[in-house]
């Protein structure tokens, strides 16, 4: 990828655009789901859409292709501790294996906090039926 048509891209109408349909669905940092971003009722929070790779620029998905990541997750983890301070067209190989990893967490997080609705009631339910066995008993 060509860092000239990549820097032209990050600042179209087009790239800009999806950000609001990806923060609806998914609005807080991927790597700390704590941290929320863009708008919120305690204002606005600064983040970055980040790119888990290049292959599919201009044709990107939320979760797959690019994770939403506050500033520091961003700057600091990604483009600074795990990639050694280096840009991702002066690294050999990008995504390097710890960012990759990263991304798995950063996709991790995104599956856990979007079926949460599901397995907290799973949970719920699963320590019910523990409970009714008896084998909580000893916990009274």
């Amino acid at each position: 990828m060509k860092p000239k048509v990549y820097s032209k891209y990050i600042r179209s109408k087009e790239w800009l655009g999806r950000h609001p349909k990806w923060l609806k669905s998914f609005n807080c940092c991927a790597a700390f789901p704590f941290l929320p971003l863009g708008k919120s009722s305690r204002g606005y929070h600064r983040y970055n859409m980040h790119h888990t790779h290049y292959k599919t620029l201009g044709y990107e998905r939320l979760w797959w292709d690019v994770v939403p990541l506050s500033l520091f997750a961003h700057k600091h983890i990604v483009h600074g501790v795990l990639s050694f301070y280096k840009r991702p067209s002066q690294q050999k190989v990008y995504p390097n294996l710890l960012q990759r990893l990263f991304h798995a967490w950063c996709r991790l997080m995104i599956l856990l906090v979007w079926f949460w609705w599901l397995i907290l009631p799973a949970t719920a339910l699963l320590v019910w039926k523990v409970n009714q066995s008896g084998v909580l008993e000893f916990l009274k």
